[in-house]
C-alpha cells in the first residue's frame, strides 16, 4: 500500500463548503416490491416509506412520492428506486435514469450549502445540474422539485465520469427524516447494533467503482471534495488495479480494469460503473449461515469474505468481510 497523499480536509477545500457525510447510495430496480422483499430477507431490517420519512404536507403536491423506499444497514443509508415510477408529476420528462435498472445508479453526499458547493465545483470545471436537468449557475441554487427548502445537484458524467449527487435538506424536514430514515443526522456516529443482526454487520467498509481511468474520480473526490488517496493495490478478483480514496469516513475503491477484463464492457463508454458495496461483519460464519438459510445465492472468496454477486443482488455486488479492503 502506498503512503497516503497529503491533501486538504473534507471540512474545507480552500473556502469551499464541506460534504458532511455520505447521504445514500441509490439502487435502481425494475421491481420495487421485489427489491423490498429481497432487502428485508437479506438484511433483516424494516424499510421506510415516504410517509414515514417526510411530512407529506410539506412537499410539493405534484412530487411523485413512493417511487422509492429507504433502507438503513449498520451505518449506511440506502435508497432503492424505481426509474419507471420516478418520472411522474413534477419529475415527468427527466431521463437521467434512462436505461439504468437493477444496478447501483448513484451515490449522494449531504452538504450544508448546495449552491456554494456547486459554485466551487464549477470553478474546477465540474458542472452540475438540478433535478430537472438544468445547468446550475451562480445565483441559481439547485432547488429540488420536492420542496422549496430542499436542494439537489448532480454532476455531469461528461466531466467526472459518473453522475454524483449532493443534497441540502431544509431544517423543517430533518427531525422526521432523522427519526425514521437516517439517524446519523442526529448522531453521525450512529450504527445499528450487530448483536440483533443475522449478518453481524459492524458498518460499511467501502464502495467499489469500475473505471477505465480513475483520474476523473480523483479530480472530484480529492481535488474538489478534499479526500485523500490512501492506497493502491492489484485487484486480481476484478482484473485491474484499485485506487482507494477516503472522503470523510467513507472509502471509495476505483478499479482501473485491465484490457480483456470480463467486466470491461461496463466501462466501455468511458463512464465509471458503481459496482458494489462492502460491509464489515464480526462473524463471517453467521453471515454465511444466514444467506444459506434464506436461499440467497452467494460465493465465498476466502475464509473471511463472502459475496452476493450482481445477478443475485439487483445488479449490485454486496460484499461481507471480516477485514477492511486495505
Amino acid at each position: 500500500m502506498m503512503e497516503p497523499r497529503a491533501t486538504a480536509s473534507t471540512d474545507a477545500v480552500g473556502n469551499a463548503p464541506a460534504v458532511s457525510m455520505l447521504y445514500h447510495p441509490t439502487v435502481a430496480v425494475s421491481d420495487l416490491e421485489a427489491a423490498r422483499a429481497w432487502y428485508r430477507r437479506v438484511f433483516a431490517r424494516d424499510d421506510y416509506r415516504w410517509a414515514d420519512a417526510f411530512d407529506l404536507s410539506s412537499l410539493a403536491p405534484d412530487y411523485p412520492i413512493d417511487y422509492s423506499f429507504y433502507a438503513f444497514v449498520a451505518d449506511l443509508h440506502i435508497v432503492f428506486l424505481s426509474p419507471k415510477l420516478l418520472t411522474r408529476g413534477a419529475l415527468q420528462g427527466q431521463d437521467r435514469y434512462d436505461g439504468i435498472s437493477d444496478r447501483l445508479a448513484g451515490t449522494s453526499w449531504y452538504t450544508d450549502d448546495a449552491a456554494a458547493l456547486c459554485e466551487h465545483l464549477a470553478e474546477l470545471g465540474i458542472r452540475t445540474h438540478d433535478q430537472k436537468q438544468r445547468l446550475v449557475t451562480a445565483g441559481t441554487p439547485p432547488v429540488s422539485s420536492l420542496a422549496s427548502d430542499f436542494y439537489v445537484a448532480f454532476t455531469y458524467p461528461e466531466d467526472v465520469a459518473f453522475r454524483y449527487e449532493f443534497a441540502e435538506i431544509g431544517s423543517r424536514h430533518r427531525a422526521k427524516y432523522a427519526k425514521h430514515a437516517d439517524p446519523r443526522l442526529d448522531d453521525p456516529r450512529y450504527r445499528q447494533p450487530a448483536a440483533d443482526d443475522p449478518l453481524r454487520l459492524i458498518g460499511a467498509s467501502h464502495h467499489t467503482f469500475l473505471t477505465s481511468d480513475p483520474r476523473a474520480a480523483e479530480h472530484l473526490l480529492v481535488d474538489a471534495l478534499g479526500g485523500a488517496i490512501v492506497g493502491r493495490r492489484a485487484n486480481a478478483e476484478l482484473g485491474g488495479t484499485s485506487t482507494f480514496i477516503q472522503v470523510g469516513k467513507d472509502l471509495f475503491e476505483y478499479v482501473a480494469l485491465q484490457p480483456g477484463s470480463p467486466l470491461a464492457g461496463r466501462v466501455a463508454a468511458g463512464r465509471d460503473d458503481y459496482y458494489g458495496i462492502g460491509f464489515i461483519t464480526d462473524d463471517i460464519t453467521a453471515a454465511t449461515e444466514h444467506l444459506r438459510a434464506i436461499g440467497v445465492g452467494y460465493e465465498s472468496r476466502d475464509d473471511d469474505v463472502i459475496v452476493i454477486e450482481p445477478e443475485n443482488g439487483f445488479g449490485a455486488e454486496w460484499r461481507f468481510s471480516q477485514r477492511p479492503p486495505i
